[in-house]
Order: structure tokens, then sequence, then C-alpha cells
């Protein structure tokens, strides 16, 4: 149906010429009994809210709250139908609406402002296709118009309901304003003066959207907040609860042991609650963050830090490279108190499991790959059923998982003590063996290597081939820890790495030695070992050894060019690795106060299965500094590590000092009765070559 506008319709209202449909026949007298604006609010679409809003100019004249408010309704109602191609004459409808925001908002109030950024947010405007606005005549929001929304909402903060305050930070993460610092902190301040007046929910989704848009507030408003949240600690739902942990995670922020205590126990009291299953996945991974265990004797060359990747609960599309890595030990605390948070309660982790399981059909890539790090990370292993359920839903959203989040379930299932299933291995080597591995991260690609090597699978020659190719192409952009983990993990595959990709490695080595952790340092050394073992090694070194002779006698008749071209290069290869070497003992050294039986058997086995030829100074000097800081451990040595230690002597032919022999000789006692028959065979030898004797020590 058609009608014109009346006379009397104010100017705004004849420009937009509504079309209104046979809705409007209805008697207006509707308009008078129930509120105009509560009208517009029972709209269930954008077409409904703009014929309602035509109804009631029928009757009044629009004021710029029934603008503000036919505009939320729309947003909320039809988020979407500015980018539904069937939808061309609502759009310039409400096109038409938008353009007159710009004489109203001096007249809106704090809370129509924040209506109409709200609006904005949820309805995406600043990224409305162009195409659409060709077709549709639909009028962009022009950044100026928002910021001059943004900046008055500003000046009207102090009389903003905290519902308003919550409703501004969500738009702007929506449309990554993270420039408009003044505005952050200004939210803040007002935050924090209403802290105790602002309900559950608006307190959670604050504190997200402060770090969805990297914010950080400050230490002691961070305080302040967790108080309040804790009074009102029973009127968070999951989802507040899940914000709140991803929140205080991302913001650096380590709650009291109180705060955490109580979220457990209110998540445990809802957990049956739980309906987004993102919600679940997020909080498990923020349980894993916070948890600030120190694990003893957790292998670092496990990429556990790298691997800490695992991202953030953040809208994909805003930055796919955004992890935000925060260490247990970076995390400001709210206590008093250092002490570090107890792990998450048994019972919860058992309900959390159960949720997942519930919900695991609905899980997305991300959600897979993060509770898998999570149960990884805090040392929970999940029922096999999950386990299984988790992979498989992983398999179906192979085309959807990041690479970075396939090497992260692939590490997960490493540390649990889970082989992937065949399927999940052969999808991720096709991918790697198409070309696609340069898709992977530096950390993504160490991860993969390190979990191939710890399961013991050899990749297919293919797959090892492209990852090597790709070390030597990018080298690098590897960290100190993740070469490292690359050499440890090519040294336990049966085919010998490339020269290439050795010479990357060993010089990315000595560029950032300085960089590397004590496991690193260690399995570093323990893998330049192992490859001197290879039998490409040893014929490497080999022909080293008789090139380097006939170079030798050469020099001294006069060879030919190229005799000593070929010569100096193999003299440059050997010189580079003794130079890896010695500056690994340095590095190893300076690390001495975190050294543990572990890395001290370790470097005495690596140091005997050197490629470095003879006793020089500087190999002697680290394994008497490595006998001494046996003594000082000797409590704490198992009959394993006592095992490798003698035959590491035995091997070098060191003889110990007096000192080692009347320390351990209690504890190489207990170990000859609990070794197995092949560690004991090794100890009974080491101690022949050594000419170890009970007795006579006993005596002495």
């Amino acid at each position: 149906s058609s009608s014109s506008s009346s006379s009397s319709s104010s100017s705004m209202i004849k420009e937009t010429r509504w079309q209104p449909h046979q809705r409007r026949q209805q008697s207006s007298s509707s308009s008078s009994r129930k509120g105009t604006n509560q009208l517009l609010q029972e709209s269930k679409s954008a077409e409904e809210a703009l014929e309602a809003l035509e109804m009631v100019n029928k009757d009044h004249r629009l004021s710029s709250i029934n603008i503000v408010t036919c505009i939320h309704t729309i947003a909320k109602t039809s988020p979407m139908f500015l980018h539904d191609t069937h939808t061309y004459r609502i759009q310039r409808q409400f096109g038409r609406l938008i353009s007159h925001l710009e004489d109203i908002s001096k007249d809106l109030d704090a809370r129509g402002l924040a209506s109409a950024i709200w609006a904005f947010g949820r309805l995406d405007v600043l990224s409305t296709h162009s195409s659409n606005e060709a077709k549709s005549g639909y009028v962009r929001i022009k950044p100026k118009l928002l910021a001059e929304y943004l900046y008055l909402a500003h000046g009207k903060l102090s009389e903003a309901h905290p519902q308003s305050m919550a409703n501004i930070l969500w738009s702007m993460v929506r449309l990554r304003l993270r420039s408009e610092v003044d505005l952050l902190k200004e939210i803040e301040k007002n935050l924090v003066l209403r802290r105790n007046t602002t309900n559950a929910h608006s307190l959670s989704n604050m504190l997200w959207s402060f770090a969805s848009l990297r914010f950080r507030l400050e230490h002691s408003s961070m305080s302040l907040i967790e108080e309040a949240g804790l009074q009102i600690l029973d009127e968070y739902n999951p989802q507040d609860i899940s914000n709140t942990l991803w929140a205080f995670v991302k913001l650096q922020h380590r709650p009291s042991l109180q705060f955490h205590q109580k979220m457990q126990k209110v998540t445990l009291n809802k957990i049956t609650t739980f309906k987004a299953p993102q919600s679940i996945a997020s909080m498990l991974w923020s349980l894993a963050k916070l948890e600030s265990r120190k694990r003893a004797g957790e292998d670092s060359s496990a990429v556990a830090v790298a691997v800490a990747v695992a991202g953030g609960f953040v809208d994909d599309n805003d930055d796919n490279n955004y992890h935000n890595i925060i260490s247990s030990s970076s995390l400001s605390s709210s206590s008093s108190s250092s002490s570090s948070l107890a792990p998450p309660e048994p019972r919860l982790l058992d309900a959390l499991e159960k949720a997942t399981l519930k919900h695991v059909g609905k899980f997305n890539a991300q959600a897979v790959s993060n509770t898998l790090w999570a149960f990884a990370s805090i040392r929970h292993k999940p029922c096999d059923k999950l386990i299984k359920a988790l992979q498989l839903k992983a398999i179906a959203l192979s085309n959807t998982c990041t690479p970075q989040g396939t090497a992260n379930i692939l590490w997960s299932l490493t540390q649990l003590g889970e082989k992937p299933m065949d399927v999940f291995l052969e999808d991720l080597e096709s991918t790697i063996e198409h070309q696609n591995c340069y898709r992977f991260s530096s950390q993504a690609i160490s991860i993969i290597l390190w979990s191939y090597a710890k399961l013991s699978i050899n990749p297919s020659s293919a797959m090892q081939k492209a990852l090597e190719a790709r070390i030597a192409h990018s080298s690098h952009e590897f960290t100190a820890q993740s070469v490292a983990n690359c050499l440890w993990a090519l040294s336990k595959f049966k085919k010998h790495p490339q020269g290439r990709v050795m010479k990357a490695l060993k010089e990315q080595i000595v560029r950032k030695h300085n960089l590397l952790n004590l496991q690193g340092t260690v399995n570093a050394l323990w893998a330049l070992s192992r490859f001197a073992q290879h039998p490409v090694g040893r014929l490497t070194r080999a022909v080293t050894f008789s090139i380097s002779r006939q170079h030798a006698s050469s020099s001294e008749v006069g060879g030919s060019g190229s005799s000593s071209s070929s010569s100096s290069i193999i003299s440059k290869s050997a010189d580079l690795e003794e130079e890896i070497i010695r500056l690994l003992y340095k590095r190893a050294v300076d690390l001495e106060s975190k050294w543990t039986p572990q890395t001290i058997s370790s470097m005495l086995w690596s140091i005997a299965r050197s490629p470095i030829l003879g006793m020089p100074a500087s190999k002697r000097r680290m394994i008497h500094i490595l006998e001494n800081a046996a003594i000082r451990h000797q409590d704490d040595f198992s009959s394993y590590h006592i095992s490798i230690t003698l035959w590491s002597f035995a091997k070098l032919a060191y003889p110990p000092t007096k000192n080692f022999l009347q320390n351990f000789d209690k504890p190489v006692r207990d170990a000859i009765r609990l070794l197995k028959e092949d560690e004991h065979r090794s100890l009974m030898w080491a101690m022949e070559v050594l000419g170890w004797r009970m007795e006579e020590n006993t005596t002495s």
C-alpha cells in the first residue's frame, strides 16, 4: 500500500518517504496505548521497526531518542540485513534514517549515545561492502560521525550507567577501535569509581572488552575490580566466569587465591548450565594459563613455552598472529602473598571434562585445539572417549584449523602420551608435503618435529625434506629454543638431515646461544653428539680427518688449488663445530644454578660422544665443573643418571676425584641393585674401566 506524508510531518520524515506495508492500516490507537519507545522496541525485524517509526510519527513528532531506539532495535533484531541482497528497499530507508544522526547527536544523553554506538558495532557499519552501498543507496557511517559520537560519549561518561559503558566498549571491540586510548582510560576511571554498583554481566563484559582491545588496566584498577567481582561472584553465569578468567590471562593479572578458589566453587555449582561450547574451551584454556605450578623435571625442549600460543578467544578476523604469550611469572598478582595459585581442583576438571564430552560436537577448530592444550598443560589426562572424540572433531575440521592449531593438537596429544590417529598424521603430512609447509610458523615447525621425535615416529621422506627446506630458507625466524628443538628432533630420526639445514641451524646457534635456556643448551649438545654417532656423521668425521691430514702434508710440499679449496671448506666446517660446542659449554656454565642430575648426566654423555676429538682444555674444564655439580646434587641422582654419569667418565677415560668416589659410594651401591639388566652391565663396565672397587672405597 502507499500513502503520502502529511504536511504536518517533520522535514526529516518528509525526506525519508516511508513506504509502510499493510500494518499501517491498523488503528493508530495502539501507539497511544503503548509508550512510543516500547512500540519500537517490540519490533521483530528491521522492516517492522521502520514501519513502527512511521506509525509513531503519525501521532507524534519524532524525537532523537525515537530515532536511536529504532536504530538500536534494527541492530538487535536484524544485524546482518545491511549485507542481505534482498533488502535493498529497507537498506535505502535505513540509510536515509541514519543520515540524520549528525543533527541529533548533541541532543542525546549518555544512554542514547551508548545505544547508538552499540548499534554501530552490532551492524559493523565500518565494513559494509561498497558494492551493496552502490546498489542500495545505503549511506555508510562516516568515520567522522563515529568519532563525534565517541567524543560526546567521552564527555558524558560520568553520567553513564555501567551497562552503557559496557555497550560502548563492546562496540569498540567490534569496530576494532584500539587507538581511542583516552576514551578507554576514562572508561577505566569511571568503572573503578562505580565498581560496587556494576552487575556481574557488565563487569565481566568490560574486562573482556579491555582484554580484546589489548588495553592494559592499571594494577590498582585490576585489584579493585577483582575485589568488587569477588563480592558478587555468586551472580556470575558461566559466560561471565569464562570471560573474566580469559581477561585476567590476557591482561596479565593473576587473581588472589581467595578469588581463584571461590571461582572454582561457583563454576562447579553451575557447570551444568554451560551452553556455549566455546565458553567451556575458554574456561579450560584460562585455568591452564593461570595455573602456575613449577613442574619438576619438565622437558622445556618440548616447546612447553612455545606452545603457549594456543591462542586467545579473540575474533579470528582480528589478528591471527595475536597469541599474547604470557608466562606465569609475568602475571601480576593482586594478593599480598607471592604464593602460586593451586592447580584446578580435580572435581572441577572432571566436571569440565564431562561438559566437554557433552558439547564437543559443537566445538570449532580453535576450541578443539585449546581444550587439548589445556588438558595437556594442566597434566590432566581426559578419558579415552573424550580424547578420541576431540581427535575426530579435529580431523573433521582440518580445513578450518590454523597451522598453529594443528601443531598444538599434535603437541598436546604427545604430552598426554597419546599417539595421534593415523588419519590425523596422514592429513598433516599431506599438507606439508604439498608445498604448504610455508603456512606453518617457525614455532609450529619445531613443535611438529619435536612431537614426531618424542613419539618415535619417522616422518616420510617428502615431509622431512619439505620441513628441512623450510628451516634452511627461514632459519633466521626461529627462536633459540626452536633451533635447539629442531636439532634435537632431527637427531632422533633415521634419515640424516641435509647439509644446508645443518649449516643453517648451527649458524643460528652461534648467533642466539645466549638466549638458550638450560634444557635447550643441553639438547643442542646432545643432538650434536648424536649426529656425530650417525653413520653419515661418522663418515663425515672420517673424511674430515683424512682431508685434514692430506692438507697438512700437501702444505709442506705445496698442494694443488682444488685440494686447498676443499680442505679450506672442511676446515671451516670443523671450526664452526668446535665454536658451537665451546659456546654451548659457556652457556651451560652461565646457567649452572639451574642444573639438575638429568642435565648433568646428559651433558656428560654429550661430551663423551662429542664430535671434537681429544681432550682440549675447554672440554676437560667442563667435565671438572660437571663433576663438582654432581657431588652437590648427589642425593637427587637416580640410578639411571648415576649409570650415565659413570659410563661417560669411563668413555672419556676421565678418572673421578677421590671426593666424587667417596660421595657416590653409597648411591652407586644402591644403583647396582635397582638398575635394569642393560643399565647394570653399562655401570659395571664403567666401574671396571675406572678401576672402581667398592671394598677399597669403603675402607678408605
